[in-house]
């Protein structure tokens, strides 16, 4: 992969700073001004339209939606709203948008709070579960991809708000050779990882080092994970909406509970010390360690695709797939996770552009959701990890298709310090 131009380079950081600020600081629905802004750009816009019942409650003066089916929706039709925000890439700008979902056919629908008026009538998109519509995470609606700051109604908000539980981790120095199986450990690996990122004291805070933090030792992660319980949604289609798969219950205090028992040094920590360590700025040239020899010979990066962070059905990979990488004999040297525009995940990807067949779902997919980016370090570098997933087969464990094929590894020993620089040090 050829190294990024200087204008690229400086596009794809402020636009994907923006990108991954706004799904950090607005994860968990903490905004209240934020959706109160929201509403009423709403009201102003749709004030023909009620958003405060399940139902679509508009008034009869406006013309009605058709679904697929060609009648109009239905008085008694679940439907949920979520205030999102869209990176256009070409004009630089935020745009905010209204995304509605209808569990009933798995079907979307877009407004523009701006234009005041409909930007995607209602289609099915049966890659987007309910159960990616998660606070703070990015969905891809037609390749666009969409933050979801808030929910937009009170109904979504009762509904939805209720069932998702969030808890903020710290995985101090001792434990982090196990910090797979830590993740895995909750809920088997149902629960999911939303952000992940590795914390060392070489790290330049704005404000200081937390100290917390800093006790933790020379290496240290933190971890957000979210659990998302089904009891308050949707008591008919609850199977068919989030896959079929077993539903984790809400209680995470008591699986800490459990994890602690075998890892005692694991902590919960406030949000606001997860965010100030998740903001800590890496210094300059912390890519270059003496042991990585020339070119970096030494380490080689992984890419946790986003269908495997969370594949909607309640199954995250990131804890079992990290778990093999360490059970490996793989150094972690560096993880954090990633939501990439589409002109980053372009520029990562172009030496397979007219190449590969498959180029533009390859970027669709890398840009559907959270990726996480694993820096490992290994004697044999690039060999070692390509040794590790022939005979143990990660694609096999944890893929799906040709492109949904779990993971990324760099395959030439070249590339290695091109790619891990790309997430580690450009993007961040």
């Amino acid at each position: 992969m050829q190294p990024a131009s200087r204008a690229l380079k400086i596009t794809i950081k402020s636009m994907t700073s923006r990108s991954n600020l706004g799904s950090r600081q607005l994860s968990g629905g903490r905004s209240s001004s934020a959706a109160s802004t929201a509403s009423e750009k709403l009201a102003a816009g749709m004030a023909r339209m009620s958003l405060d019942s399940p139902g679509n409650n508009r008034d009869t003066s406006l013309p009605l939606q058709p679904n697929l089916k060609g009648s109009v929706t239905t008085p008694s039709e679940e439907r949920f709203a979520f205030v999102c925000d869209y990176a256009d890439p070409h004009a630089q700008l935020i745009r905010e948008y209204i995304l509605f979902f209808y569990p009933e056919d798995n079907s979307v629908e877009m407004f523009d709070t701006k234009q005041r008026r409909t930007f995607l009538r209602r289609t099915k998109l049966a890659s987007l579960p309910l159960s990616d519509l998660i606070l703070g995470t990015t969905v891809s609606v037609f390749s666009r991809q969409l933050v979801l700051r808030d929910y937009a109604d009170a109904y979504t908000r009762q509904r939805m708000g209720t069932a998702v539980h969030h808890l903020h981790l710290l995985v101090p120095e001792p434990h982090m050779n196990q910090l797979g199986d830590i993740l895995a450990s909750f809920w088997a690996g149902a629960a999911i990882v939303h952000d992940l990122r590795m914390v060392t004291r070489a790290n330049r805070p704005k404000n200081g080092v937390p100290a917390q933090i800093a006790d933790a030792g020379e290496k240290s992660a933190v971890a957000h994970i979210v659990a998302v319980g089904t009891e308050h949604v949707l008591r008919a289609t609850t199977s068919d909406s989030m896959g079929g798969a077993a539903v984790p219950p809400a209680d995470l205090l008591g699986e800490l509970a459990k994890v602690k028992q075998k890892w005692p040094l694991v902590q919960r920590i406030e949000e606001s010390l997860f965010n100030a360590a998740f903001a800590m700025e890496r210094p300059e040239g912390s890519g270059v360690r003496p042991e990585d020899g020339k070119g970096g010979a030494n380490k080689t990066l992984m890419v946790i695709r986003p269908h495997a962070v969370l594949d909607g059905t309640f199954q995250c990979n990131v804890g079992p797939i990290l778990r093999d990488l360490q059970g490996s004999g793989l150094q972690l040297r560096d993880i954090q996770t990633f939501i990439l525009m589409r002109p980053d995940a372009e520029d990562f990807l172009e030496i397979y552009k007219g190449v590969l067949p498959e180029y533009n779902r390859m970027v669709d997919e890398l840009t559907s959701g959270p990726l996480v980016a694993i820096e490992l370090g290994a004697p044999s570098g690039v060999n070692a990890l390509a040794q590790v997933i022939r005979p143990y087969s990660f694609r096999a464990k944890y893929g799906k298709s040709k492109v949904k094929n779990a993971v990324h590894c760099t395959d030439l020993a070249e590339d290695a310090e091109l790619e891990t620089q790309f997430f580690f040090r450009i993007l961040v």
